[in-house]
């Protein structure tokens, strides 16, 4: 996921990223995952439904999703407890963007 979102960072094309049950879980992952939201100004779509994100991960994506023009990011079955969701959304904007899940 990391090598993925290093390389797409610079895509002027990509419109929608599918990484559901992926096994997408490491702070690592989630941090390149937020560097790509933040940067592909072309991104509008985030699909990460059946990933295991930890708080940290929640934390950083949440924060992305606020710096972002991503629209819709899907999360269901994410396996989020009271406090990743928490992390999630006090560090983003659900208000603005369509949160899936």
């Amino acid at each position: 996921v990391v090598e993925l979102c290093g390389g797409a960072s610079s895509s002027r094309t990509l419109t929608s990223l599918g990484l559901a049950y992926n096994g997408v879980s490491s702070a690592a992952a989630c941090e390149a995952l937020g560097q790509l939201m933040r940067s592909c100004s072309t991104l509008a779509e985030v699909r990460l439904s059946g990933n295991s994100i930890d708080r940290e991960g929640a934390k950083q994506l949440g924060a992305a999703i606020q710096e972002s023009r991503v629209l819709t990011v899907d999360i269901e079955d994410m396996g989020f407890d009271h406090s990743t969701i928490d992390e999630f959304l006090d560090h983003g904007s659900a208000g603005t963007q369509e949160l899936e899940g």
